[in-house]
Parts: C-alpha cells; sequence; structure tokens
C-alpha cells in the first residue's frame, strides 16, 4: 500500500510480506548508463526509535545469481509491515506521479514468500533535493561552533555530516561523516553543482566565489610577496581550487553528493595536489571502507 504523508513523503507500506525489495541497477556505476540515472533521487529513510535514519542498500546474492544476465542488483530491503520512506524536502518539491511506478511480484524460491519489487530507477523526486546547513550551538575546538548538513524532512533534520566552522576566522576546522562498506557501489556521479555559501554569518563580507579564481589569487600573492616571486606560484594546477573536506565520493547516493558542495565544506588546497596525491588518498580509503562488512 502506498500511503501519501504531508505531501513532501510518500511511505511504502508493506503488508503481509516478510520482506518487500525495492531492485535497481540504478544503484551501481559499473553497470547502468548516466541517461538511466535518477539524479533528483528521494530520500530513502526509515523511522528507528521515532527518528528518521537514511536507509543503505545490500545486494542479496541469491537472487544475484538468477539475474546475471541483467548485471549486479542492489536492493532496499524492509521487513513486514515496515515502512520505507521516500522523502523530497523542499516546498515545491513532490515525488514524481505514482501512476508511473510499476510494481511485480517475484518468487525468491520454495517456501520464500514472494516479493514485491519497485523500479527504484522510476521514484525521483520533481526538482532537485535542497541540503541544509544547522547549527546546533553547541561549541567545538575552542573556537569553533558545530554544525550539521542534511536534510530538512518536514519539522525532522537528517544530518549527513557534522562540521565544526570558526564563525570569527570564516573557517572550518573539520569535518565528520560516516564512510559506508558499501562505498565502492555508490551511485555514479557525473554534474558538478555550484558551491553554496550557505546560512549568514558564515562567511559574511568574503567574496567565497571570487576567492577562489586565479586572477583574484594571481593579486593577492603579487601583494603578499611581490610579482617575481609569485608569478611562478599560479601555472597550469598550479592554484588553490576548493578542497572538498568530506569528498563527494564519500557517500552513496547522489543526493547526498550534491550535500557535499558547500563553501562550509571546503579549503583551499593547490588543485595539483587536491587532484593527486590528496585524491589518491581519498579512493585509498574508500577502499579500506569497502573491506569492512558492516558499517
Amino acid at each position: 500500500m502506498i500511503i501519501p504523508l504531508l505531501s513532501l513523503i510518500t511511505i511504502l507500506k508493506i503488508r503481509d510480506l516478510s520482506c518487500a525489495v525495492a531492485k535497481s541497477k540504478s544503484l551501481i556505476r559499473k553497470e547502468r548508463s548516466f541517461d538511466d540515472f535518477p539524479l533528483r533521487e528521494p530520500l530513502y529513510l526509515r523511522r528507528v526509535d521515532g527518528h528518521l535514519k537514511y536507509v543503505m542498500p545490500s545486494v542479496d546474492l541469491e537472487l544475484e545469481k538468477k539475474e546475471v544476465k541483467d548485471g549486479l542488483q542492489v536492493f532496499i530491503q524492509t521487513d513486514s509491515k515496515e515502512e520505507l520512506i521516500l522523502a523530497c524536502p523542499g516546498d515545491k518539491n513532490k515525488l514524481r506521479s505514482q501512476k508511473t511506478w510499476r510494481k511485480k511480484k517475484q518468487n525468491t524460491g520454495s517456501g520464500t514468500p514472494k516479493l514485491i519489487v519497485f523500479p527504484i530507477g522510476r521514484m525521483e523526486c520533481t526538482e532537485r533535493l535542497p541540503a541544509v546547513i544547522d547549527p546546533s550551538g553547541h561549541s567545538c575546538a575552542k573556537t569553533g561552533t558545530q554544525m550539521e548538513i542534511g536534510f530538512q524532512v518536514g519539522k525532522d533534520l537528517v544530518p549527513l555530516m557534522s562540521l565544526c566552522h570558526d564563525l570569527i576566522k570564516a573557517d572550518t576546522l573539520y569535518v565528520e561523516h560516516d564512510l559506508p562498506s558499501k562505498i565502492c557501489e555508490a551511485t555514479y556521479f557525473e554534474p558538478r553543482p555550484d558551491f553554496q555559501e550557505g546560512p549568514l554569518p558564515l562567511y559574511k563580507d568574503v567574496p567565497l566565489k571570487l576567492i577562489y579564481t586565479k586572477e583574484y589569487q594571481k593579486k593577492l600573492f603579487e601583494e603578499l610577496m611581490g610579482s617575481e616571486l609569485s608569478e611562478p606560484l599560479l601555472t597550469g594546477k598550479y592554484f588553490l581550487a576548493r578542497g572538498h573536506l568530506a569528498p563527494k565520493a564519500d557517500f552513496y547516493y547522489a543526493t547526498w553528493k550534491w550535500s557535499t558542495f558547500f563553501y562550509a565544506n571546503a579549503a583551499p588546497q593547490w588543485q595539483i595536489i587536491n587532484a593527486g596525491n590528496w585524491k589518491s588518498l581519498e579512493n585509498y580509503v574508500r577502499k579500506v571502507a569497502a573491506k569492512v562488512l558492516t558499517m
């Protein structure tokens, strides 16, 4: 049964089944094309002890063996009568018409109940999901203020990462986030959105878009060091880029990756390092996480 809630959230509530599965090749980057990718993915949530929590997919090995011809399959699985919440935050945002969905029953074998299968790729929001930065008011690292980046679903903020930001120096000291073991199966993400400033006064009177341009950096370095010393510093990949503190590739769904594009989640970093050794380090950390069986 599909039950609408508050017009911004849809709950898929499964009855009389031991489990329900949402199937999608679109959650495996190697087995799908970008054209089929639901860029405006909803949030996949469930309630745990009264709080909304993100749902991570899993791979059903038995079903995978039966559908090898279709490539790897990823599933969001719920228990009997458990609610899977698809949320599309935003004033004008909503889940795409439910008439476009097609469900089918799939027999998993002798003695096991049938599953109801929904194609995740067809379940998308009408608008891109806006992430928010919420200051908690708590202090961190002596001079910082703790904040959370996540999604506002009704009255609930569902956080993805926590950061410590120095309001006086307009500087983020660190960012914390969970890295799932399934990260190597994450959705493919091609477009790069513009970085967002977030709420004032995080960067009051700081021209963020301007300071990351080569022209601005060249002028600044000339003022600090003189043209003779500064000129060799800004050539080719030698310029200060917006280096992600929490990398977009560390997040599973496309909607999560969009949330990393806040200036509060970036720091100036030489591009040759950002796209070189630092990127290699991030890739290595994800490979280590992929070897861990649980989050």
